[in-house]
């Protein structure tokens, strides 16, 4: 990889390696995705800062907060990244839309990253002393946006709404015979419209997903990856110091 870096070719490498991680419509290949970008800290901390919002619509937040926590200088960024998503959030909760999946991946106290859990509280709270405090604040918070995920929607009658294309590949496969409406062995689970509906829709999506097959040099061309190939632009043309 670091001979390409040198060698000018640093948009397509960075662009191969987000098609690397896309879970939708990419290879979904985590931890390869999280080697590449660390390779690509060490060769310029700025250009992966500045990738770092761009993570969680290719992957997931998981990504970013394993990078803050394994690379230096990472954890500011994504501490203010993560405030400016809670605000959005919050404001997008009380028009009625749906969250964005922050609420879900991020770090819990007695998680794994719980050091990140800490440090989120501190930075949303730098006036409140009390650490329990600012944690219970946190908590209450983040729980009021966990709403809108696949676990649960899973849990209401609202099956026809789930659409196939926005849930990861890992998802996919765990929920398989809940989303596709079987029992183990292939039988049918339930004769709901709703949940005939979802299996109709999950079925027509696996099997446009089995045709459309393209190399990784033509999918990486893909409009898809414009956000990455100008955020890398932007970094070329204004090296900006983080």
């Amino acid at each position: 990889m670091t001979p390409y870096l040198h060698s000018g070719a640093i948009e397509e490498l960075v662009v191969i390696a987000f098609h690397l991680r896309n879970i939708r419509g990419g290879k979904g290949l985590r931890q390869l995705f999280r080697d590449m970008m660390s390779v690509l800290y060490d060769y310029d901390r700025v250009l992966v800062t500045l990738l770092l919002p761009l993570i969680p619509e290719y992957g997931y937040w998981k990504d970013v907060f394993c990078l803050s926590m394994s690379l230096p200088h990472l954890l500011e960024p994504t501490l203010r990244l993560c405030t400016l998503q809670l605000l959005e959030d919050e404001r997008r909760v009380s028009l009625g839309l749906a969250p964005s999946l922050l609420a879900k991946y991020i770090p819990k106290e007695k998680k794994k990253y719980k050091g990140f859990a800490s440090s989120f509280a501190r930075y949303l709270y730098p006036e409140i002393q009390c650490h329990s405090l600012r944690m219970a604040k946190t908590r209450k918070r983040i729980s009021a946006l966990n709403v809108g995920t696949l676990e649960v929607t899973l849990c209401k009658p609202s099956w026809a709404s789930i659409e196939p294309s926005t849930i990861p590949v890992l998802a996919r496969e765990k929920y398989r015979l809940a989303l596709m409406n079987e029992v183990r062995g292939g039988a049918i689970r339930s004769i709901a419209g709703d949940r005939i509906a979802c299996r109709e829709k999950f079925m027509a999506f696996l099997a446009a997903e089995k045709v459309f097959t393209e190399p990784i040099v033509l999918t990486t061309a893909s409009e898809k990856y414009a956000p990455v190939r100008r955020t890398v632009e932007f970094w070329r043309t204004h090296r900006l110091n983080v």
